[in-house]
């Protein structure tokens, strides 16, 4: 039987809104949002969240985020839920952690074995 999963990579921007927040705690305020995020959308097996490049402390820092689609979600087209987990979802609970998102994110397919 034949895996319907669907990994897609969504690519976005972040900045932290309170001054003088360390880079463990933007991880932290990240990883739960993703938790949250993940616990509500539906459709959505499990998310992770990268920080893959240096934090500066101020600014904006890049943020990817790995979400591995169910077999419903998965049927539609490709990029189109993780959109939507990105712009329902996701980026309602990082505004409440004090999280300012970027307002469009980049959202590919991606690979599940990774």
């Amino acid at each position: 039987m034949a895996d319907t999963s669907r990994t897609e990579i969504i690519e976005f921007r972040i900045q932290a809104l309170a001054p003088n927040v360390s880079e463990d705690e933007v991880r932290r305020l990240l990883d739960e949002a993703v938790a949250e995020a993940v616990g509500e959308a539906e459709g959505v097996e499990e998310a992770r969240a990268e920080m893959p490049g240096a934090f500066a402390g101020v600014g904006e820092t890049v943020v990817v985020v790995l979400v591995l689609l169910g077999k419903a979600a998965a049927a539609g087209a490709a990029g189109a839920a993780g959109k939507h987990f990105y712009e329902a979802v996701l980026k309602p609970r990082l505004q409440k952690k004090n999280l300012l998102p970027s307002a469009d994110a980049a959202v590919t397919e991606g690979d599940a074995r990774k």
